[in-house]
Protein backbone atom coordinates (compact mmCIF):
# COMPACT_ATOMS: atom_id res chain seq x y z
CA UNK A 1 0.00 0.00 0.00
CA UNK A 2 1.71 3.20 -1.15
CA UNK A 3 0.38 6.67 -0.73
CA UNK A 4 0.98 8.96 -3.71
CA UNK A 5 2.18 12.37 -2.55
CA UNK A 6 1.84 13.91 -6.01
CA UNK A 7 -1.84 13.01 -6.03
CA UNK A 8 -2.19 14.57 -2.56
CA UNK A 9 -0.60 17.83 -3.75
CA UNK A 10 -2.85 17.84 -6.82
CA UNK A 11 -5.92 17.38 -4.63
CA UNK A 12 -4.82 20.23 -2.34
CA UNK A 13 -4.48 22.61 -5.29
CA UNK A 14 -7.81 21.49 -6.77
CA UNK A 15 -9.64 21.87 -3.44
CA UNK A 16 -8.13 25.33 -2.85
CA UNK A 17 -9.01 26.56 -6.35
CA UNK A 18 -12.60 25.25 -6.17
CA UNK A 19 -13.21 26.70 -2.70
CA UNK A 20 -11.71 30.11 -3.47
CA UNK A 21 -13.62 30.34 -6.76
CA UNK A 22 -16.92 29.45 -5.08
CA UNK A 23 -16.35 31.88 -2.19
CA UNK A 24 -15.54 34.65 -4.70
CA UNK A 25 -18.71 33.84 -6.64
CA UNK A 26 -20.86 33.83 -3.48
CA UNK A 27 -19.44 37.19 -2.38
CA UNK A 28 -19.99 38.71 -5.85
CA UNK A 29 -23.63 37.60 -5.85
CA UNK A 30 -24.24 39.50 -2.61
CA UNK A 31 -23.79 43.10 -1.51
CA UNK A 32 -20.05 43.21 -0.93
CA UNK A 33 -20.10 46.63 0.76
CA UNK A 34 -22.64 45.55 3.39
CA UNK A 35 -20.68 42.36 4.04
CA UNK A 36 -17.42 44.29 4.39
CA UNK A 37 -19.07 46.77 6.73
CA UNK A 38 -20.28 43.97 9.03
CA UNK A 39 -16.82 42.35 9.02
CA UNK A 40 -15.13 45.63 9.92
CA UNK A 41 -17.37 46.06 12.96
CA UNK A 42 -16.97 42.47 14.19
CA UNK A 43 -16.09 41.93 17.85
CA UNK A 44 -12.64 40.33 17.97
CA UNK A 45 -13.16 38.78 21.41
CA UNK A 46 -15.98 36.52 20.22
CA UNK A 47 -13.99 35.59 17.10
CA UNK A 48 -11.29 34.28 19.42
CA UNK A 49 -13.91 32.29 21.33
CA UNK A 50 -14.91 30.61 18.08
CA UNK A 51 -11.24 29.83 17.32
CA UNK A 52 -10.86 28.25 20.80
CA UNK A 53 -13.94 26.10 20.18
CA UNK A 54 -12.55 24.96 16.81
CA UNK A 55 -9.27 24.02 18.50
CA UNK A 56 -11.19 22.07 21.17
CA UNK A 57 -13.09 20.26 18.40
CA UNK A 58 -9.84 19.43 16.59
CA UNK A 59 -8.13 18.14 19.75
CA UNK A 60 -11.06 15.97 20.92
CA UNK A 61 -11.88 14.49 17.50
CA UNK A 62 -9.20 11.70 17.35
CA UNK A 63 -9.83 10.33 20.87
CA UNK A 64 -12.56 7.76 19.95
CA UNK A 65 -10.25 6.33 17.26
CA UNK A 66 -7.50 5.97 19.89
CA UNK A 67 -9.85 4.19 22.31
CA UNK A 68 -11.07 1.75 19.66
CA UNK A 69 -7.54 1.03 18.42
CA UNK A 70 -6.12 0.45 21.90
CA UNK A 71 -8.96 -1.95 22.67
CA UNK A 72 -8.43 -4.10 19.57
CA UNK A 73 -4.66 -3.67 19.06
CA UNK A 74 -3.31 -3.33 22.58
CA UNK A 75 0.31 -2.91 21.42
CA UNK A 76 -0.47 0.36 19.63
CA UNK A 77 0.73 3.65 21.10
CA UNK A 78 -2.04 6.07 22.02
CA UNK A 79 -0.13 9.17 20.88
CA UNK A 80 0.76 7.67 17.50
CA UNK A 81 -2.86 6.83 16.75
CA UNK A 82 -3.86 10.28 18.02
CA UNK A 83 -1.57 11.95 15.47
CA UNK A 84 -2.97 9.73 12.71
CA UNK A 85 -6.49 10.66 13.86
CA UNK A 86 -5.75 14.35 13.33
CA UNK A 87 -5.02 13.75 9.63
CA UNK A 88 -8.59 12.73 8.78
CA UNK A 89 -9.85 16.29 8.20
CA UNK A 90 -7.04 17.13 5.78
CA UNK A 91 -7.64 14.16 3.49
CA UNK A 92 -11.42 14.43 3.76
CA UNK A 93 -11.30 18.11 2.81
CA UNK A 94 -9.25 17.57 -0.35
CA UNK A 95 -11.20 14.59 -1.75
CA UNK A 96 -14.71 14.36 -3.25
CA UNK A 97 -17.42 13.16 -0.83
CA UNK A 98 -14.81 13.33 1.99
CA UNK A 99 -13.52 9.85 1.09
CA UNK A 100 -9.77 10.32 1.59
CA UNK A 101 -9.43 10.21 5.37
CA UNK A 102 -9.90 6.51 6.15
CA UNK A 103 -7.66 5.11 3.35
CA UNK A 104 -4.76 7.28 4.48
CA UNK A 105 -5.35 6.37 8.12
CA UNK A 106 -5.25 2.64 7.28
CA UNK A 107 -1.97 3.26 5.43
CA UNK A 108 -0.52 5.27 8.34
CA UNK A 109 -1.70 2.79 10.99
CA UNK A 110 -0.03 -0.03 9.07
CA UNK A 111 3.26 1.86 9.25
CA UNK A 112 2.95 2.06 13.04
CA UNK A 113 2.40 -1.68 13.36
CA UNK A 114 -1.41 -1.96 13.27
CA UNK A 115 -2.12 -4.53 10.53
CA UNK A 116 -4.69 -3.80 7.85
CA UNK A 117 -6.75 -6.78 9.02
CA UNK A 118 -7.40 -4.78 12.22
CA UNK A 119 -7.29 -1.15 11.06
CA UNK A 120 -10.05 -1.54 8.45
CA UNK A 121 -12.49 -2.77 11.07
CA UNK A 122 -11.40 -0.14 13.61
CA UNK A 123 -11.87 2.69 11.10
CA UNK A 124 -15.30 1.38 10.10
CA UNK A 125 -16.42 1.27 13.76
CA UNK A 126 -15.06 4.78 14.31
CA UNK A 127 -17.01 6.01 11.29
CA UNK A 128 -20.20 4.31 12.50
CA UNK A 129 -19.87 6.10 15.86
CA UNK A 130 -19.40 9.39 14.00
CA UNK A 131 -22.45 8.73 11.80
CA UNK A 132 -24.59 7.80 14.81
CA UNK A 133 -23.69 11.10 16.48
CA UNK A 134 -24.23 13.30 13.41
CA UNK A 135 -27.51 11.58 12.56
CA UNK A 136 -28.70 12.10 16.13
CA UNK A 137 -28.00 15.83 15.85
CA UNK A 138 -29.61 15.88 12.39
CA UNK A 139 -32.83 14.33 13.76
CA UNK A 140 -32.91 16.90 16.58
CA UNK A 141 -32.43 19.72 14.05
CA UNK A 142 -35.67 18.71 12.31
CA UNK A 143 -37.52 20.26 15.24
CA UNK A 144 -36.81 23.62 13.58
CA UNK A 145 -37.49 22.40 10.03
CA UNK A 146 -40.35 24.85 9.41
CA UNK A 147 -38.28 27.87 10.51
CA UNK A 148 -35.28 26.77 8.41
CA UNK A 149 -37.30 26.37 5.22
CA UNK A 150 -40.12 28.92 5.44
CA UNK A 151 -38.32 31.61 3.40
CA UNK A 152 -36.33 29.30 1.12
CA UNK A 153 -38.03 27.93 -1.99
CA UNK A 154 -37.28 24.50 -3.49
CA UNK A 155 -35.32 23.36 -0.44
CA UNK A 156 -37.48 20.33 0.38
CA UNK A 157 -35.96 18.03 -2.25
CA UNK A 158 -32.42 19.01 -1.14
CA UNK A 159 -33.35 18.17 2.46
CA UNK A 160 -34.82 14.81 1.42
CA UNK A 161 -31.70 13.88 -0.57
CA UNK A 162 -29.28 14.99 2.15
CA UNK A 163 -31.04 13.31 5.07
CA UNK A 164 -31.82 10.14 3.08
CA UNK A 165 -28.20 9.71 2.01
CA UNK A 166 -26.97 10.30 5.54
CA UNK A 167 -29.28 7.64 6.99
CA UNK A 168 -28.68 5.19 4.13
CA UNK A 169 -24.90 5.39 4.58
CA UNK A 170 -25.29 4.67 8.30
CA UNK A 171 -27.58 1.68 7.58
CA UNK A 172 -25.20 0.38 4.92
CA UNK A 173 -22.23 0.41 7.28
CA UNK A 174 -24.27 -1.23 10.03
CA UNK A 175 -25.25 -4.00 7.60
CA UNK A 176 -21.63 -4.40 6.49
CA UNK A 177 -20.54 -4.72 10.12
CA UNK A 178 -23.19 -7.12 11.35
CA UNK A 179 -24.86 -9.01 8.46
CA UNK A 180 -23.37 -12.27 7.18
CA UNK A 181 -26.04 -12.50 4.47
CA UNK A 182 -24.92 -9.16 3.05
CA UNK A 183 -21.31 -10.35 3.13
CA UNK A 184 -22.13 -13.59 1.29
CA UNK A 185 -24.30 -11.74 -1.23
CA UNK A 186 -21.49 -9.27 -1.95
CA UNK A 187 -19.01 -12.09 -2.50
CA UNK A 188 -21.39 -13.84 -4.89
CA UNK A 189 -21.96 -10.60 -6.79
CA UNK A 190 -18.22 -10.02 -7.19
CA UNK A 191 -17.75 -13.56 -8.45
CA UNK A 192 -20.62 -13.19 -10.92
CA UNK A 193 -19.36 -9.89 -12.30
CA UNK A 194 -15.80 -11.10 -12.71
CA UNK A 195 -16.93 -14.39 -14.25
CA UNK A 196 -18.65 -12.46 -17.04
CA UNK A 197 -15.49 -10.54 -17.98
CA UNK A 198 -12.89 -12.59 -19.78
CA UNK A 199 -9.91 -10.37 -18.93
CA UNK A 200 -10.46 -10.60 -15.19
CA UNK A 201 -12.12 -14.00 -15.02
CA UNK A 202 -9.10 -15.53 -13.27
CA UNK A 203 -9.10 -12.77 -10.67
CA UNK A 204 -12.66 -13.39 -9.52
CA UNK A 205 -11.78 -15.51 -6.52
CA UNK A 206 -8.96 -13.14 -5.53
CA UNK A 207 -11.31 -10.14 -5.60
CA UNK A 208 -13.91 -12.09 -3.64
CA UNK A 209 -11.25 -12.91 -1.05
CA UNK A 210 -10.47 -9.21 -0.65
CA UNK A 211 -14.15 -8.44 -0.07
CA UNK A 212 -14.41 -11.31 2.39
CA UNK A 213 -11.29 -10.10 4.19
CA UNK A 214 -12.72 -6.61 4.56
CA UNK A 215 -16.01 -7.93 5.92
CA UNK A 216 -14.13 -10.28 8.23
CA UNK A 217 -12.18 -7.37 9.71
CA UNK A 218 -15.24 -5.14 10.02
CA UNK A 219 -17.37 -7.82 11.65
CA UNK A 220 -14.59 -8.82 14.05
CA UNK A 221 -14.28 -5.19 15.20
CA UNK A 222 -18.07 -4.91 15.45
CA UNK A 223 -18.20 -7.96 17.72
CA UNK A 224 -15.53 -6.42 19.94
CA UNK A 225 -17.59 -3.26 20.20
CA UNK A 226 -20.69 -5.26 21.16
CA UNK A 227 -18.72 -7.03 23.89
CA UNK A 228 -17.60 -3.68 25.34
CA UNK A 229 -20.64 -1.42 25.83
CA UNK A 230 -18.56 1.02 27.91
CA UNK A 231 -16.14 1.42 25.00
CA UNK A 232 -19.02 2.22 22.66
CA UNK A 233 -20.65 4.57 25.16
CA UNK A 234 -17.45 6.47 25.90
CA UNK A 235 -16.64 6.78 22.18
CA UNK A 236 -20.17 7.98 21.44
CA UNK A 237 -20.19 10.55 24.28
CA UNK A 238 -16.77 11.97 23.38
CA UNK A 239 -17.78 12.26 19.73
CA UNK A 240 -21.13 13.84 20.73
CA UNK A 241 -19.34 16.47 22.86
CA UNK A 242 -16.88 17.05 20.03
CA UNK A 243 -19.63 17.63 17.46
CA UNK A 244 -21.65 19.80 19.87
CA UNK A 245 -18.59 22.04 20.18
CA UNK A 246 -18.29 22.15 16.40
CA UNK A 247 -21.97 23.02 15.93
CA UNK A 248 -21.66 25.81 18.52
CA UNK A 249 -18.86 27.60 16.62
CA UNK A 250 -21.25 29.66 14.40
CA UNK A 251 -22.96 31.01 17.55
CA UNK A 252 -19.82 32.86 18.63
CA UNK A 253 -19.18 34.06 15.08
CA UNK A 254 -22.71 35.45 14.73
CA UNK A 255 -22.45 37.13 18.15
CA UNK A 256 -19.12 38.64 17.01
CA UNK A 257 -20.83 40.02 13.90
CA UNK A 258 -23.72 41.64 15.79
CA UNK A 259 -22.13 42.61 19.14
CA UNK A 260 -21.08 46.06 17.93
CA UNK A 261 -24.05 46.64 15.60
CA UNK A 262 -27.07 46.70 17.87
CA UNK A 263 -28.02 45.58 21.41
CA UNK A 264 -31.24 44.13 19.96
CA UNK A 265 -29.30 41.96 17.49
CA UNK A 266 -27.00 40.77 20.28
CA UNK A 267 -29.96 39.91 22.54
CA UNK A 268 -31.62 37.91 19.74
CA UNK A 269 -28.42 36.00 18.97
CA UNK A 270 -27.84 35.12 22.63
CA UNK A 271 -31.36 33.68 22.89
CA UNK A 272 -30.85 31.39 19.91
CA UNK A 273 -27.75 29.33 20.69
CA UNK A 274 -29.57 25.98 20.36
CA UNK A 275 -31.31 27.15 17.20
CA UNK A 276 -27.91 28.08 15.72
CA UNK A 277 -26.39 24.71 16.70
CA UNK A 278 -29.34 22.91 15.11
CA UNK A 279 -29.00 25.08 12.00
CA UNK A 280 -25.33 24.10 11.65
CA UNK A 281 -26.20 20.41 11.87
CA UNK A 282 -29.10 20.85 9.44
CA UNK A 283 -26.99 22.77 6.91
CA UNK A 284 -24.16 20.21 7.08
CA UNK A 285 -26.55 17.28 6.61
CA UNK A 286 -28.44 18.55 3.57
CA UNK A 287 -25.25 19.01 1.50
CA UNK A 288 -23.58 15.62 2.14
CA UNK A 289 -24.33 14.68 -1.47
CA UNK A 290 -22.31 17.61 -2.92
CA UNK A 291 -19.26 15.92 -4.55
CA UNK A 292 -16.81 18.84 -4.36
CA UNK A 293 -13.98 18.80 -1.76
CA UNK A 294 -15.37 20.04 1.56
CA UNK A 295 -18.85 20.20 -0.06
CA UNK A 296 -17.76 23.57 -1.48
CA UNK A 297 -20.60 25.45 -3.09
CA UNK A 298 -23.33 23.57 -1.28
CA UNK A 299 -22.28 24.35 2.28
CA UNK A 300 -21.84 28.08 1.60
CA UNK A 301 -25.32 28.30 0.08
CA UNK A 302 -26.91 26.27 2.89
CA UNK A 303 -25.17 28.20 5.66
CA UNK A 304 -26.08 31.64 4.33
CA UNK A 305 -29.70 30.80 3.55
CA UNK A 306 -30.44 28.90 6.74
CA UNK A 307 -28.67 31.32 9.07
CA UNK A 308 -30.60 34.19 7.52
CA UNK A 309 -33.62 32.65 9.30
CA UNK A 310 -32.11 33.37 12.75
CA UNK A 311 -34.19 36.19 14.27
CA UNK A 312 -32.41 39.52 13.87
CA UNK A 313 -29.83 38.22 11.38
CA UNK A 314 -29.69 40.02 8.05
CA UNK A 315 -28.34 38.57 4.81
CA UNK A 316 -25.12 40.61 5.19
CA UNK A 317 -24.58 39.29 8.74
CA UNK A 318 -25.21 35.70 7.57
CA UNK A 319 -22.76 36.18 4.69
CA UNK A 320 -20.06 37.66 6.94
CA UNK A 321 -20.55 34.86 9.47
CA UNK A 322 -20.31 32.24 6.73
CA UNK A 323 -16.98 33.65 5.49
CA UNK A 324 -15.42 33.61 8.97
CA UNK A 325 -16.90 30.18 9.76
CA UNK A 326 -15.54 28.72 6.51
CA UNK A 327 -12.14 30.29 7.14
CA UNK A 328 -11.60 28.77 10.59
CA UNK A 329 -13.50 25.46 10.29
CA UNK A 330 -12.29 24.55 6.78
CA UNK A 331 -8.96 26.25 6.12
CA UNK A 332 -7.95 26.50 9.78
CA UNK A 333 -8.73 22.85 10.55
CA UNK A 334 -7.19 21.75 7.23
CA UNK A 335 -3.92 23.51 8.11
CA UNK A 336 -3.72 21.91 11.57
CA UNK A 337 -4.67 18.54 10.09
CA UNK A 338 -1.98 18.95 7.42
CA UNK A 339 0.55 19.55 10.19
CA UNK A 340 -0.67 16.31 11.76
CA UNK A 341 -0.01 14.59 8.43
CA UNK A 342 3.59 15.86 8.33
CA UNK A 343 4.17 14.78 11.94
CA UNK A 344 2.64 11.37 11.19
CA UNK A 345 4.95 10.87 8.22
CA UNK A 346 7.95 11.97 10.27
CA UNK A 347 7.07 9.57 13.08
CA UNK A 348 6.48 6.71 10.64
CA UNK A 349 9.89 7.27 9.06
CA UNK A 350 11.58 6.79 12.43
CA UNK A 351 9.73 3.62 13.41
CA UNK A 352 11.16 0.13 13.29
CA UNK A 353 11.73 -1.08 9.72
CA UNK A 354 9.67 -4.18 10.39
CA UNK A 355 6.58 -1.95 10.05
CA UNK A 356 7.70 0.17 7.13
CA UNK A 357 8.97 -2.71 5.00
CA UNK A 358 5.83 -4.83 5.02
CA UNK A 359 4.86 -5.28 1.40
CA UNK A 360 1.27 -5.45 0.27
CA UNK A 361 0.03 -8.97 0.35
CA UNK A 362 2.93 -10.17 2.53
CA UNK A 363 2.56 -10.62 6.29
CA UNK A 364 -0.36 -8.22 6.25
CA UNK A 365 -3.16 -10.09 4.56
CA UNK A 366 -6.43 -10.17 6.40
CA UNK A 367 -6.92 -13.48 8.13
CA UNK A 368 -9.71 -15.76 6.93
CA UNK A 369 -10.47 -19.16 8.31
CA UNK A 370 -10.12 -22.18 6.05
CA UNK A 371 -13.90 -22.56 6.29
CA UNK A 372 -14.37 -19.04 4.87
CA UNK A 373 -11.96 -19.72 2.02
CA UNK A 374 -13.71 -23.00 1.24
CA UNK A 375 -17.03 -21.15 1.22
CA UNK A 376 -15.75 -18.68 -1.37
CA UNK A 377 -14.52 -21.51 -3.56
CA UNK A 378 -17.90 -23.17 -3.11
CA UNK A 379 -19.68 -19.98 -4.25
CA UNK A 380 -17.35 -19.79 -7.23
CA UNK A 381 -18.08 -23.41 -8.17
CA UNK A 382 -21.82 -22.83 -7.72
CA UNK A 383 -21.77 -19.86 -10.09
CA UNK A 384 -19.69 -21.83 -12.59
CA UNK A 385 -22.21 -24.69 -12.54
CA UNK A 386 -25.14 -22.27 -12.91
CA UNK A 387 -23.47 -20.75 -15.96
CA UNK A 388 -23.02 -24.17 -17.52
CA UNK A 389 -26.67 -25.04 -16.89
CA UNK A 390 -27.74 -21.72 -18.37
CA UNK A 391 -25.70 -22.33 -21.52
CA UNK A 392 -27.16 -25.85 -21.87
CA UNK A 393 -30.68 -24.46 -21.49
CA UNK A 394 -30.10 -21.78 -24.14
CA UNK A 395 -28.53 -24.33 -26.51
CA UNK A 396 -31.44 -26.74 -25.97
CA UNK A 397 -33.89 -23.94 -26.72
CA UNK A 398 -32.14 -23.12 -29.98
CA UNK A 399 -32.17 -26.77 -31.04
CA UNK A 400 -35.87 -27.09 -30.24
CA UNK A 401 -36.53 -24.00 -32.35
CA UNK A 402 -34.91 -25.61 -35.31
Amino acid sequence: MKYKKRKTIRNIILAAVITIAILALVVCLNDFEDTLNVLQQANGEYIWYSVIFVLAYFLLYPIPLCLLTKHIHKESKFWRIYIIGTTEHFFNYITPFATGGQPFQAYAMKKTGVPVRESTGILLMNYIVFMLVTNTFAIISLYYYRQFTENISNLTWIVIIGFSLNFLVLILFFVMAYSRHFRDGSIKLILKITRNKKKIKEKGEREALKVAEYFSSAQRAAQELLKSPMLFLSSFLIKAITMAIYYAVPFFIIVAMVANLSPEYLAEANKNIFYIMAATSFASTIVVWVPTPGASGGIEFAFQKIFSTVPGITSAIAMSSMLIWRLITYYGVAIFSCLGYFVSERVSAKLDLKYNNIEDGENDTLELTQEQRDKILEYSQEIRENEKEKKKFVKRGKNDGK
